[in-house]
């Protein structure tokens, strides 16, 4: 049986969604969010290349691998799980961490800018094409962190593991950002929840018909890029002007 320590120490130099070794999972194939594979390199992050209506799906992923990780260096076996956190994860009775998303928002203060986003793609010739898209939309995804085990210590011990993994990475930039529903030198910035109170924790757990439980409240501020394109232009490095050419329009 593979362990999660050997799960992490998969070769990281090439991209794992076609061969895993270990099978499909978050950072491979997104057919079972259990396990954590490691960061890995991908494909040229450019308008070309990217799956932006992925971006939540891909923010969830990677918020999943830095809790799986920081699960790995405190030597838990523990899982982390994505979901809604019902009665069936609490009837388990598992070790388990459950991130759940819960609520999706445009960030108010950039929606109604009249701007557009401007991407160099590379040429095969080594000509630099200057691609115009539409505005993006930002997104602020709200996740709650909750724990199920039998033991009231141990399910804090879980929470407190997630938490720092969260304070330790408060932006999600290069390896720990999975997929290509990113832009070069992008990030995720990753803030606790201030708005997440008891009152709000109790409608919460209501709605789902479950009992109140120990719970913290995260935001990840992700961009969804437009595929509408504006334009296109090529970059110019210099201009030349040949005062001795006969043909030279004056």
């Amino acid at each position: 049986m593979v362990t999660v320590a050997e799960r992490i120490s998969v070769n990281r130099t090439k991209d794992l969604s076609a061969s895993c070794p270990i099978g499909p999972c978050a950072f491979c194939a997104y057919e079972s969010t259990r396990f954590f594979c490691g960061p890995r390199i991908r494909a040229p992050r450019t308008g070309t290349f990217l799956k932006k209506h992925l971006v939540i799906q891909n923010t969830s992923a990677s918020l999943l691998g830095v809790i799986q990780a920081e699960l790995a260096k405190q030597k838990s076996r523990a899982k982390v799980v994505l979901g809604v956190p019902g009665n069936a994860l609490f009837e388990r009775r598992k070790s388990e961490l459950c991130l759940c998303l819960y609520q999706v928002r445009p960030y108010q203060t950039q929606r109604n800018e009249p701007w557009e986003e401007e991407v160099d793609e590379p040429g095969s010739n080594g000509e630099v094409t200057v691609v115009k898209y539409g505005h993006p939309l930002d997104l602020d995804l709200h996740y709650l962190v909750t724990a199920a085990d039998d033991d009231p210590g141990q399910q804090q011990t879980l929470l407190a593991i997630a938490m720092k993994a969260f304070l330790e990475h408060a932006s999600l930039s290069g390896e720990w950002l999975v997929g290509q529903s990113w832009r070069a030198n992008e990030a995720v910035p990753v803030e606790y929840d201030e708005h997440w109170t008891p009152e709000r924790q109790a409608l919460f757990w209501q709605s789902l018909g479950t009992p109140m439980r120990l719970s913290a409240g995260y935001v990840a501020r992700a961009r969804l890029h437009s595929e509408r394109e504006l334009g296109r232009t090529k970059r110019v490095q210099s201009r030349v002007i040949d005062l001795l050419n006969p043909n030279r329009v004056s």
